[in-house]
């Protein structure tokens, strides 16, 4: 079974390759990325590895078939 790294931001724009206000820009009009989440009591938001590349991938795809 593979493990699923949890993402800080920063961690996934660079994931992405992508500056953290063009990212906060893209989540906010593009429903489809994965949804952050924090442990009790943290305000880290964390993202899921496995999600962030599924949706890298599906974004491929999708644009790739046009």
């Amino acid at each position: 079974m593979e493990k699923d790294r949890l993402l800080k931001i920063k961690e996934v724009c660079e994931l992405l390759n992508v500056s953290t206000r063009k990212f906060y820009e893209n989540i906010k009009i593009n429903e489809s990325f994965p949804k952050s989440f924090s442990f009790e009591n943290t305000k880290t938001k964390l993202y899921s590895q496995k999600e962030v590349i599924e949706w890298v991938n599906s974004q491929k795809n999708k644009y790739r078939n046009i």
